[in-house]
């Protein structure tokens, strides 16, 4: 994985640790949630649990003939585009430069196509032309990281298409995914921003150009291309189907179930509840008790190892107000921030996260252990007091209360 790639690259550099670990913490991050959905998708009785419900929807179209009419088709339509897009993915994935997941130099290499082609159009502004240029130059490029990135996509490249496709062909030639990467990546002339803004000066070089990451990618381009526009295709086509079978859920069960989350604003119901926990029961509340404790019985560990500021607790700071708390409000990725409000109508909290149980949320909701997880009010306050000296905020958070 890119995270392993990093991980490797910050022990070797350990004075580079700082600029990396962010990098790191993302990518472990996105790899924790889709392997907790991955789980999730195994586990037989979650699966059990989408069958039944899935036959028992299906059910209730077909058995009314206008919804029959309506909806009837629409599983199978979605299964074939399904299977239409299973095709496409690997190419459109293993092809596809876009991202922190790719190696900068292929993704630079492309850009610079894509520009020369813009620019020999005559259809793009100057303004959108100058724009796309300074983007281009304002990437900065590690060549021995990028190379080790780049032997990391074509690894995932040869498993994704296999070593017959042209993209791995041209990669590779007949060498290892180490050593072609470093053949692509050191010689490029990309990685040197002077040489990369002259490049750009004379786009149609581009041409002709020896550079080994531009050759690869300017035989690759069209081919991305196509499959991108078919996956675009596909997965809009799809689209226009999910909204309409979202549409029979709503015709058949009403407000009972509650719409799919699609970036709009709503309110979420729960309560404060806490859950059986690696053999034990894991608490409603946690305390800055639990936070000192983790970094001193994880002494020396950075992934636990607390700020500087936070080390020596100030006098007056209460080490048992409560810092975070659970609850079974059914929530998922991009509700981070969200304010949790009691019955009372008080801001009590604001989500940040869900716990590792909750990862399958994304296709189905269980009450018994996923939960939400929010900062507790009563933490923020003793935090910006005690801590962060932020008294006027304080001052201004607690006059709301009277």
């Amino acid at each position: 994985s890119r995270a392993g790639v990093l991980d490797r690259y910050i022990a070797r550099h350990p004075d580079q640790r700082s600029t990396y670990i962010n990098d790191y913490f993302s990518y472990t991050n996105s790899l924790k949630a889709y392997t907790g959905e991955l789980k999730g998708l195994r586990t037989p009785e979650l699966m059990a649990r989408k069958v039944a419900f899935e036959k028992a929807f299906q059910a209730a179209v077909r058995s009314d003939s206008a919804l029959r009419r309506q909806y009837g088709s629409l599983w199978d339509e979605i299964a074939r585009l399904r299977r239409r897009i299973a095709d496409v993915a690997p190419r459109v994935n293993a092809l596809n430069q876009g991202g922190s997941l790719r190696s900068q130099t292929l993704a630079t290499a492309l850009g610079v196509l894509q520009y020369a082609q813009a620019a020999t159009s005559g259809m793009v502004p100057d303004s959108v032309l100058e724009a796309f240029r300074a983007e281009l130059l304002a990437t900065e490029i590690n060549r021995e990281l990028d190379a080790m990135i780049l032997a990391a996509q074509i690894e995932d490249a040869v498993q994704l298409l296999g070593p017959d496709d042209p993209f791995v062909r041209d990669a590779l030639q007949g060498r290892g995914v180490e050593a072609a990467a470093t053949s692509i990546v050191n010689p490029s002339v990309l990685p040197d921003s002077a040489r990369r803004a002259a490049l750009l000066a004379n786009p149609a070089d581009l041409a002709t150009t020896p550079d080994p990451a531009i050759r690869l990618m300017r035989s690759t381009l069209p081919r991305l291309r196509a499959a991108f526009q078919e996956f675009q295709r596909l997965t809009d086509a799809e689209e226009v189907r999910t909204s309409r079978l979202a549409r029979a859920l709503f015709d058949v069960y009403g407000a009972d179930i509650p719409p799919d989350a699609t970036f709009t604003l709503r309110v979420a119901d729960g309560v404060v509840k806490g859950y059986e926990y690696n053999g034990t029961i894991a608490p409603v509340f946690t305390t800055f008790y639990g936070l000192y404790d983790r970094h001193f019985s994880h002494a020396g560990r950075p992934d636990w190892a607390l700020p500087d500021r936070w080390r020596q607790p100030p006098a007056g700071f209460n080490l048992a107000t409560p810092l975070n708390f659970v609850t079974t409000n059914d929530i998922i990725g991009g509700n981070s921030g969200s304010p949790v409000i009691n019955a009372a109508g008080q801001l009590v909290g604001l989500i940040f996260d869900g716990n590792i149980e909750s990862l399958p949320g994304d296709f189905i909701y269980t009450t018994e252990t996923n939960r939400a997880i929010a900062v507790h009010s009563a933490g923020i306050l003793e935090a910006l007091r005690h801590v962060y000296g932020a008294t006027r905020i304080v001052t201004e958070l607690e006059a709301t209360r009277r």
